[in-house]
C-alpha cells in the first residue's frame, strides 16, 4: 500500500463546484500509481461539462504528468492548453470533453 505522502498523484476538488459525469471513472483510472521517482510539480486542471474546472490533480515528475494525461485522453478528454503557448494559465494542461 502506498503512503499519502508518497503518492505522485494527488487529487483535489474544488468546493462548491459539480462533477463532472465522468469522474468515478477518471478515479478509477487514476487509482494505480505509475513508477518512478518523484520530481517537479505540474498541475492537472478537469472541467466539468459546464466548462467549469472542478478537479485538480498534481503529479510529481513526469512519469506521473504522462500516465495522468493519457489516462484523461483514454477517457476522450482533451488538453484545451495543448496549443497555447502564452504561459499566462496556472495550469500545465486543462482537459475537458471535446466542444
Amino acid at each position: 500500500m502506498i503512503d499519502e505522502s508518497e503518492r505522485l498523484i494527488k487529487s483535489e476538488y474544488l468546493e462548491g463546484i459539480d462533477r463532472a459525469a465522468f469522474d468515478n471513472d477518471l478515479t478509477r483510472a487514476l487509482q494505480s500509481q505509475p513508477s518512478g521517482y518523484p520530481g517537479s510539480a505540474m498541475t492537472v486542471a478537469v472541467e466539468n461539462e459546464r466548462g467549469i474546472i472542478y478537479r485538480v490533480i498534481t503529479t510529481s515528475g513526469i512519469s506521473a504528468y504522462q500516465f495522468t494525461s493519457a489516462a484523461l485522453a483514454r477517457l476522450g478528454l482533451e488538453d484545451r492548453l495543448a496549443n497555447d503557448f502564452s504561459g499566462k494559465s496556472p495550469y500545465s494542461c486543462v482537459f475537458a470533453k471535446p466542444r
